[in-house]
């Protein structure tokens, strides 16, 4: 049991547990703020949140934890309809 808390306190360091108003369980750096989005990159497999810049740029803020879109599985839901592609400009 110890070892399993001591996992959970190291993965949690510097994030803070929240949901999404698609009501996704994400586990977010703790410098994300209500109006960011979380987007996964295509190629990669863990969601990141992004911040909105300016009107044209955004800012990466960290890697996250977001349940049902994990592993491909926001993948599954572009080819359902439930998500589209959209081009972002990171600075």
């Amino acid at each position: 049991m110890e070892a399993f808390l001591g996992a959970v306190v190291r993965a949690s360091n510097n994030r803070m547990l929240c949901i999404t108003s698609n009501g996704y369980i994400v586990l977010a750096p703790a410098q994300a703020k209500e109006s960011d989005l979380i987007c996964i990159l295509l190629g990669g497999q863990t969601p990141f949140i992004l911040r909105k810049a300016d009107r044209q740029h955004y800012l990466i803020g960290g890697p996250c934890y977001a349940h049902g879109i994990m592993d491909g599985e926001a993948m599954k839901g572009l080819y359902e309809g439930k998500y589209e592609i959209q081009d972002f400009v990171i600075i």
